[in-house]
This record gives structure tokens, C-alpha cells and sequence, in this order.
């Protein structure tokens, strides 16, 4: 699945918010109709699946860093908009890492089972490469018809970064058996 992103036509930069999908049986891509909220045209966003839905957060819409969210079901090729609760959100931001992390039942405080949350880390925003990392709790979006609760995490980040990529480790594979981001590349300021 792609959703968005940039192209260079001639001597015009464009920005896109279609979608593809790759029949691998086939190897041919399909666009796929969407309706709804459709989010707007955006690149360096973070996409990720959970079940029948694909969330994305935040890129760039040309040079404007974004911070909104979207969910679109693959079932109903509806999009939806995300309502922010709450006083805490990331700044807008393109050229994050972001992951699903899910969270068994035991260690959930939901009564109907795992939690999966969004995890965002670092990425560029209008003063430059960020060192910080929030979580929303995936789950609950879809409980609350579309209402998210971002959380500001303490961790030991290594530095501000972006254009890097991101890995959901779970446990056995975590140290020290909790589920663990692991950042791999990118670039700081200046590199």
C-alpha cells in the first residue's frame, strides 16, 4: 500500500494523496477509490497498518510540516479524520520514524483486550531535526470514533534525528522483555 508522496514533473514539484495498492499474485498496482476524510496531499508521513485500518500521522504538505491524523478502513474505503483529546500533541513534523507497538491484554489497562500504539519519534519540524517521542493508543482511536490521546514519552533518546527508520521489537526479541523501539539511520543537523 502507498498513500501519498511527492514526484518532481519537469519543473514542477508535486504533492499526491492517492493511493496504490500491489497485487503481489500479479505484480500490478490498483488505485484504490477512496472516500471520506480524505487527508491532504502530503509526503514523509508515517504510515502504518493495524488489522483493516491504516493510520497516518503527520509529513509535509510541500514545505508545511503537518501534525493531523487520519485512519482509512480497507473494508469500507472510508477515511477518517482523528480529533485530537487532550492538551498533548506532537508538533507538526515530516521525516519521523513511527511504529506499532501492541501491548498484551495483562499488561493493558483496556478491558477488551491488547492495546496497539502509535509510536513517533524525532523527524524535522519548522526549528529542525526533534528528539522527542509520543505514543497514541491506536486502540482507543477506534473505541472513541476518532478521538486520540497523544502521550509525551520520557526515554533516552539518542539525539534529535530524522529521515530515520523505525523497528517494533516484542518480547522474546526485546530487551529487557517489554517491547522496545530500535532506531536505525538518519541524519541530525548539520550531516
Amino acid at each position: 500500500v502507498v498513500f501519498g508522496g511527492i514526484a518532481q514533473i519537469p519543473d514542477n514539484v508535486r504533492v499526491f494523496n492517492d493511493m496504490f495498492v500491489l497485487h503481489t499474485e500479479s505484480s500490478a498496482w490498483k488505485a484504490v477509490e477512496q472516500k471520506g476524510d480524505l487527508p491532504s496531499p502530503r509526503s514523509a508521513h508515517v504510515a502504518v497498518l493495524r488489522g483493516e485500518l491504516m493510520f497516518i500521522f503527520g509529513g509535509s504538505n510541500e514545505n508545511v510540516p503537518l501534525n493531523d491524523m487520519y485512519y482509512f478502513s480497507f473494508g469500507s474505503l472510508l477515511w477518517r479524520a482523528v480529533r485530537v483529546g487532550g492538551s498533548v500533541c506532537p508538533c507538526p513534523r515530516e521525516m519521523m520514524a513511527g511504529v506499532v507497538v501492541t501491548l498484551p491484554s495483562s499488561s493493558s489497562s483496556s478491558a477488551s483486550g491488547p492495546q496497539s500504539w502509535l509510536v513517533v519519534h524525532g523527524g524535522r519540524g519548522n526549528e529542525g531535526p526533534l528528539g522527542d517521542v509520543f505514543a497514541a493508543d491506536l486502540s482507543e482511536v477506534e473505541r472513541s470514533e476518532g478521538v486520540v490521546q497523544w502521550k509525551a514519552l520520557r526515554c533516552s533518546s539518542p539525539h534529535s534525528v530524522m529521515c530515520h527508520c523505525g523497528v517494533a521489537l516484542q518480547p522474546p526479541h526485546a530487551l529487557p522483555g517489554k517491547p522496545t523501539l530500535a532506531l536505525v539511520g538518519g541524519m541530525s543537523r548539520g550531516s
